[in-house]
C-alpha cells in the first residue's frame, strides 16, 4: 500500500526515518503545500476503504487491507482535489480542475450529475449529512447549493465583502441539520451561510493563509480548522 500511495501521490512523505509507514499527516509539515494531498483522501466509516483524489482525474478506492485497487471512477479531465463520501456512504462527491464538481454511485462508480458554471478551479464539494444537499465551491470565490437528487442548482452564493469575488473557497462543512454550512476560505477567514436564505451570517479570521480543511466534531459542537501560516496550523 506504502509504494501505491507513493506511485499516485508523488512526493507524498510515507515513511519515517527507519523506512517504516507512517500515515502520511503524522510525517507532512503542516507548511508543506504537499499537504493539500490529504484532502484528496476519504476513509470509509468501517475504515476498509480509502478514496483516493488523484492527479490524473481519476478517483480510487482502495483495499486497506492490502492496497488493491477496488474500483475506479472516471469522468474528470484534470486534476481531482478532493473525494468524500456522504454520510451513508451511498454517494462520492468530487471537485477537480477541470471546473466540475461530480455525484458518483458509490455501488457500481457510475457518474449521476455533475455541477459546471464555475470560472476556475472547484477546490472542494461536499454532502450534507441527510445527503438532501451538496455544497460547492473554489477558486472563483463562488458557493453553490445544490440538491442531490436532481443536480438542480439551488443557489449561487457571494460573499458580503466582495461583489466580484477574487477569495477562493477551499473547504466546506454542513451543520448537522443542514441549516448552515461554512466555508474555510482562500485569506484565511471561515464564513457562516443560511443555506435557506442564501444569505452569509458572519465572518471571522482563523488562519493567515488558506483554510483549506474544516471538520466537525461527532456531536457538532465544535468547528476544526487547518490552514496555512502564522504558528497555529489546526484550530
Amino acid at each position: 500500500f506504502a509504494r501505491w500511495l507513493g506511485e499516485f501521490l508523488p512526493g507524498l512523505p510515507t515513511h519515517d526515518d527507519e523506512g517504516a509507514w507512517v500515515p502520511p499527516a503524522v510525517v507532512i509539515d503542516p507548511g508543506d503545500p504537499k499537504l493539500a494531498h490529504l484532502a484528496g483522501l476519504d476513509l470509509s466509516r468501517d475504515g476498509r476503504t480509502l478514496l483516493v483524489a488523484s492527479g490524473d482525474g481519476v478517483i480510487r478506492v482502495v483495499d486497506m487491507t492490502d492496497g488493491n485497487i477496488l474500483r475506479t471512477f472516471m469522468g474528470h479531465t484534470n486534476a481531482v482535489y478532493r473525494a468524500m463520501y456522504s454520510h451513508d456512504e451511498k454517494l462520492v462527491a468530487s471537485s477537480s480542475r477541470d471546473l466540475t464538481a461530480r455525484v458518483w454511485d458509490w455501488a457500481n462508480g457510475r457518474e449521476l450529475w455533475k455541477a459546471t458554471g464555475f470560472r476556475c478551479s472547484v477546490k472542494t464539494a461536499v454532502f450534507s449529512r441527510d445527503a438532501r444537499l451538496l455544497a460547492v465551491g473554489g477558486n472563483d470565490g463562488m458557493l453553490k447549493l445544490y440538491e442531490v437528487k436532481t443536480g438542480k442548482e439551488l443557489r449561487s452564493l457571494l460573499h458580503i465583502n466582495s461583489a466580484t469575488v477574487d477569495m477562493g473557497v477551499y473547504s466546506l462543512a454542513f451543520s448537522r441539520d443542514g441549516r448552515k454550512v461554512y466555508a474555510g476560505n482562500g485569506d484565511g477567514t471561515i464564513s457562516e451561510w443560511d443555506t435557506a436564505s442564501g444569505k452569509e451570517l458572519r465572518t471571522w479570521k482563523a488562519h493567515q493563509g488558506n483554510a483549506f480543511k474544516l471538520e466537525f466534531s461527532p456531536d457538532y459542537s465544535l468547528l476544526a480548522s487547518i490552514g496555512i501560516g502564522g504558528d497555529e496550523y489546526v484550530k
